[in-house]
């Protein structure tokens, strides 16, 4: 191929140009202008201007127009592709930089959500609606997901998934409630978090929350031995294991910032709670309803799950009455208590003295104080909580606990319980399981199985359990012509003139007979 000679007309300016076969140069300054029978290099765009077409350097990359604007741009080969490095990328499905990735910089493809008119976020993806730009496209069947947006836009949103409904999570004690929500677009859980594991203790209850209760104890503690309960029919044999809310929790002195979930385990219930503030509860109101064994007093602020202070003790310590004197105290499980309805109520820590001023006002150990006023059969407002004057608070409150049992818990149980009692019958058996056999079997059936002279029978249960004819003796009596041996010598009416001759009738009419016994009429 040759170059030819190119007129170039400018306003102003005629230019005449005349290929020599010789160096020339372009307008753009370059260093060398491309011979005649240049091809393309690399197989890229060149100018279309002839004139003023840059030739490459190895530090440039492929060459670039330098030439006039109206020049523009043309592929050499249907195969050479459009790509100009260093171009803008633009939104077009095309790698215009040359760097190998397609439409960068536009998120094609991204998720999106497309607000339309209504309001409705509808689910779509990113894509090119220009070269400048790219923008949410709707899918053409958005699918309803979880995520709490109304996805196909019909009105409702999350249609199709459970949520809202009652669960559970956790094993054991661990156990919380919660409802369902949504988890991913395609995925609904329990919204509740599990409780923390605790220690094992014996209290029939999977401390540990590994799906087995008091799996840590055994033959020392006394659990799985063989146990026994009920009496006569009633009686069941088991095992030995730890019983629910049994035995196990127990301190001694007074504690700080104890989990209510500690007390709970340990089988208390709550039997009262009141504001610091709070003074119409009668105190024998609180009493009735906290009848328990085992009694825990403690106080906290309102609503706390810790309580920040406590201690316990068997009910008739916990309430023993000190009076009204300032220093009196009764000591039990390693705390001072003192109670009085109509003064103060409240424990210190054993050994320690109280200032009983209406209500204990010591700072000596005053975190581990703590003291409810009472007055005229009431508990009224106040008065501290360790450190806490709450002379009128409503954000702290007062509270108790109660278990049955002993200090220690209610011990072991028997994995079994009684058979139920049933009526007495005659079986060598304690049916009604009160610890007697067959009492009360007595029909009281006559029966002559056995009966000799002056006897009598009546129908009683043996000792092997069977029912026999039970022969009583009679006492001797006058006898009487009524054709029985009253008086048990063996001979029937043996009365005098029985069987003496007689007559009856007069004249014609008469006649001899002999005396006999007739009824009494």
């Amino acid at each position: 191929m040759r170059w030819t000679s190119l007129l170039l007309l400018l306003p102003g300016l005629v230019a005449f140009g005349c290929d020599d076969g010789g160096d020339a140069t372009d307008d753009g300054g370059g260093a060398a202008a491309v011979p005649r029978d240049a091809g393309p290099p690399n197989g890229r765009l060149i100018d279309a201007h002839l004139q003023d077409a840059r030739p490459p350097r190895p530090d440039l990359g492929p060459p670039i127009d330098a030439g006039p604007r109206d020049a523009g741009e043309r592929p050499l080969a249907p195969d050479a592709g459009a790509c100009q490095p260093g171009a803008r990328e633009r939104c077009n499905g095309e790698d215009d930089d040359c760097d190998g990735t397609i439409d960068e910089g536009f998120d094609i493809g991204r998720a999106c959500l497309d607000r339309s008119a209504d309001g409705c976020a509808r689910t779509g993806t990113l894509q090119c609606v220009s070269p400048a730009r790219s923008a949410c496209v709707p899918d053409p069947d958005p699918r309803e997901q979880c995520n709490g947006r109304d996805d196909d836009c019909d009105g409702a949103y999350d249609e199709g998934f459970a949520l809202g409904e009652a669960c559970e999570v956790g094993v054991g004690v661990c156990v919380r409630a919660g409802v369902t929500i949504c988890l991913g677009p395609d995925e609904v859980a329990c919204g509740a978090v599990p409780g923390p594991p605790e220690g094992e203790v014996c209290n029939g209850l999977d401390d540990d929350c590994d799906g087995v209760a008091d799996e840590e104890l055994g033959p020392a503690e006394g659990i799985g031995a063989p146990c026994t309960v009920g009496v006569g029919a009633c009686t069941r044999e088991g095992t030995t294991i730890c019983p629910a809310g049994g035995g196990g929790f127990s301190f001694e002195g007074i504690r700080e910032d104890l989990p209510e979930a500690d007390v709970v385990r340990g089988g208390f219930e709550p039997c009262f709670a009141g504001r610091y503030d709070d003074n119409q509860a009668l105190v024998a109101d609180v009493l009735a309803a906290c009848d328990g064994d085992v009694l825990l007093l403690g106080c906290r602020p309102v609503g706390d799950d810790t309580l920040h202070l406590a201690a316990m003790g068997a009910r008739a310590d916990v309430l023993f009455p000190t009076g009204g004197d300032a220093n009196t105290t009764h000591a039990h499980n390693g705390v001072a208590w003192y109670f009085d309805d109509s003064h103060s109520w409240g424990f210190a820590p054993e050994g320690a003295r109280v200032q009983l001023n209406s209500c204990d006002t010591s700072n000596e150990q005053g975190p581990l104080r703590m003291c409810w006023h009472t007055g005229g059969g009431r508990l009224n407002s106040g008065y501290r909580c360790g450190d806490e004057l709450l002379n009128g608070n409503g954000q702290w409150e007062r509270v108790i606990f109660q278990r049955e049992g002993t200090l220690e818990g209610v011990g072991l149980a028997c994995d079994v319980e009684p058979g139920e009692p049933v009526a007495e019958t005659c079986n060598a058996r304690d049916d009604d399981c009160d610890e007697a056999v067959d009492e009360d079997t007595v029909s009281g059936r006559r029966c002559d199985e056995g009966v000799g002279l002056c006897e009598f029978g009546l129908i009683a249960c043996d000792e092997a359990g069977v029912e026999r004819c039970e022969v009583m003796p009679l006492e001797p009596a006058t006898e009487v012509c009524n054709g029985v041996d009253d008086d048990c010598n063996g001979i029937t009416d043996d009365v005098p003139g029985l069987d003496a001759v007689c007559a009856e009738g007069l004249g014609i009419c008469a006649r001899e007979g002999v005396q006999v016994c007739s009824p009494v009429l």
